[in-house]
């Protein structure tokens, strides 16, 4: 009887030390494809260690981090519902997720909300920069002035008040005085001619149908209707173009924000 409890005391040593060394070597093997930028296979590796391994943080964190870097942060965000029990390093990626899939309203929610106390943010000045660079993204117009010239995103931030924008309204009446004008304004200078030569080709021809035919002329009115639709769209395009234009100019000193934040 001692015997055999002895001989499967030993098997049984035997077999966790033999798996113990085979998680190891899957997880080296996990972080040598990390090491090597194979994001997407490393995240298989990582979610297969987690799946015999569910308590380690650690397989989890590096899953969620490999997913991220592979640009799949949407499959983190649907996987996973983050509660207030979830420790900070897997609350850190699953904020950097929102972030990159640019939620980045999810990611302030949880700041605030799991476990990031103001004295977590203190004690964690990567969560208080995050913050930090979120507000900014949403609150740049009114972001109080800096004391420190080696602040994370100074850069940004004199980029943000230096932005140039254009009047939406300045963009609309110069269309509706000349057509086009507007699109000319924000540097769509090929809109701008086809708008021109739409509208003044079409009223052109129906002056010359009201000429030749009269008020009562079907076709000049046709054309009329056409041009001042031409006309309309042509403002509205303007105003839209415009729009465009600044939210390109904020997207372009966004995506720096963002990847300071993921850089963190």
């Amino acid at each position: 009887m001692k015997k055999s409890f002895l001989t499967i005391l030993i098997l049984i040593l035997a077999f966790t030390l033999n798996f113990g060394q085979k998680l190891l070597s899957e997880y080296n093997f996990a972080n040598f494809l990390f090491l090597e930028k194979e994001y997407t296979f490393a995240a298989q590796e990582y979610e297969r260690l987690y799946f015999t391994n569910p308590d380690s943080i650690e397989y989890f964190k590096m899953w969620m981090r490999s997913t991220r870097l592979a640009n799949n942060s949407s499959k983190i965000l649907d996987r996973l519902k983050l509660t207030s029990a979830a420790p900070t390093l897997i609350q850190w990626e699953y904020c950097k997720a929102a972030i990159q899939s640019n939620k980045n309203e999810l990611a302030y929610i949880i700041i605030k909300a799991h476990n990031l106390s103001n004295v977590l943010l203190d004690k964690e000045p990567k969560f208080a920069q995050m913050k930090f660079g979120i507000d900014l993204m949403s609150h740049y117009k009114n972001t109080d002035p800096v004391n420190s010239e080696n602040h994370i995103f100074q850069a940004e931030i004199d980029e943000y008040r230096l932005m140039k924008t254009k009047s939406i309204v300045l963009s609309g009446i110069s269309s509706a005085i000349i057509p086009g004008s507007g699109r000319v304004y924000v540097g769509e200078y090929t809109n701008a001619i086809l708008s021109l030569i739409f509208i003044a080709g079409s009223a052109y021809q129906s002056n010359a149908r009201f000429k030749k035919n009269g008020i009562k002329s079907v076709s000049g009115w046709i054309y009329g209707g056409i041009s001042f639709g031409f006309y309309i769209g042509n403002i509205y395009g303007s105003i839209k173009s415009t729009k465009a234009y600044n939210k390109r100019n904020k997207n372009k000193i966004d995506d720096k924000v963002k990847q300071r934040i993921l850089a963190l």
